[in-house]
């Protein structure tokens, strides 16, 4: 009769032990499976207000662009840019394996670049009002980091080089227009050593 009191009470301690673990048991955290569940940000609506943003704080003044002086060692010339149809963007997003940097994407738009040609003397670039046109297209890269698109760089491809004659603009050898001017510094020792070692005047 004792034993089986023994027993019985041996089997109620059980019983309550499993019930208390059962009851401060914690449950699995839901968060991540919510936050999945959300609803993805429009990115893309994101990015072009962005790059939109950006080409309009580009523009200028084209009166003030066509007077500016811009250094390139050793050469000075006049530069500047236009975006003709800054609204139409083409957006390309595509998805990446960072982590930190889950997104990319590239902007494309129409860019037209007017310059000069380059010289040495900062006053005959100052008198040269003869511009060339490039036209063609700029594309932008972005990266989605922390939920927010960063400017990573552009690059410029330019279809056609075009020259400005009556008011009319036409196609015109790039290669002609936009030549580097020649220099006439002498050649210096060492060039001068290796041409006669090498037999060359």
């Amino acid at each position: 009769m004792v034993k089986r009191t023994i027993i019985a009470v041996a089997m109620l301690v059980m019983v309550g032990g499993f019930s208390s673990c059962a009851m401060f048991k914690k449950t699995p955290k839901t968060d991540n499976v919510v936050a999945a569940a959300e609803p993805a940000a429009d990115h893309e609506a994101e990015l072009r207000k962005m790059a939109t943003r950006e080409i309009n704080e580009n523009k200028g003044s084209k009166e003030q662009a066509e007077q500016r002086i811009i250094r390139r060692r050793p050469y000075y010339l006049r530069e500047y840019s236009v975006y003709p149809t800054p609204e139409k963007l083409d957006v390309t997003l595509h998805e990446t394996e960072s982590r930190s940097q889950p997104m990319a994407a590239e902007v494309r738009v129409a860019k037209e670049r007017y310059f000069t040609q380059m010289h040495r003397d900062h006053k005959v670039a100052e008198n040269d009002l003869a511009f060339l046109r490039n036209i063609g297209t700029e594309t932008i890269s972005y990266e989605l980091r922390s939920g927010h698109w960063r400017r990573t760089g552009s690059v410029f491809v330019a279809e056609n080089t075009e020259s400005e004659k009556g008011g009319k603009w036409s196609t015109v050898d790039e290669k002609a227009e936009t030549q580097v001017p020649k220099t006439d510094k002498k050649p210096g020792w060492f060039s001068r050593t290796w041409h006669r070692v090498m037999g060359k005047d």
